[in-house]
């Protein structure tokens, strides 16, 4: 049975994630259409030097390589801090979705959970439809963005370089942005 207070803070909480939802789905459409562009992409992400860097990155994920043996690294090194700021709003981006993907769940599943009683209102029912939907949208255009990983691998290691330690949600991030391979499995 849904309480006057279960109802409010279920439609509050709802606005804020839908909300929420809907810039992280237009920051990730702009990302998306951002990496594929010859002009757009961040150079770290086609710098022609640093192919066998990316390749050895993409080869050991989720863990960070050691990549200080590559020929080119020298070079990497000197720009870390280049491609720190370079790939800052794509990380920032991916360790929001992922962090708002985790809240979203939990709401929807507790949404759920509530109209699994036949006494519930429709908009209840309608609301845990609609952040269904946006969960499976922002699943599915995460997915779409192929250089997700690299853009990951890049900034953590270039991080270290610039920094000398570990950036620390790298590794939560990449365990994270595995489920976003197959994302239908994830719903």
């Amino acid at each position: 049975m849904e309480t006057g207070v279960d109802a409010e803070r279920f439609a509050e909480r709802y606005l804020v994630i839908r909300d929420n939802c809907e810039g992280l789905l237009s920051r990730l459409n702009r990302l998306a259409r951002t990496v594929k562009s010859e002009e757009k992409c961040p150079k770290a992400l086609k710098q022609p030097e640093w192919k066998k860097i990316r390749a050895t990155l993409s080869r050991s994920y989720p863990e960070l390589s050691d990549v200080s043996r590559d020929p080119k690294y020298e070079m990497f090194q000197k720009s870390a801090g280049t491609i720190v700021s370079e790939l800052r709003g794509a990380y920032e981006l991916l360790v929001a979705v992922t962090h708002h993907c985790v809240v979203h769940l939990q709401t929807l599943r507790a949404m759920l959970a509530a109209t699994a009683t036949w006494d519930v209102s429709t908009e209840l029912v309608r609301a845990a439809a609609s952040l269904f939907v946006s969960y499976c949208r922002l699943g599915y255009l995460m997915s779409m963005v192929d250089e997700r990983k690299i853009v990951c691998s890049l900034y953590a290691c270039a991080f270290h370089c610039a920094r000398g330690s570990h950036e620390p949600r790298f590794t939560r991030l990449a365990q994270s942005l595995r489920i976003f391979d197959e994302p239908v499995k994830a719903f």
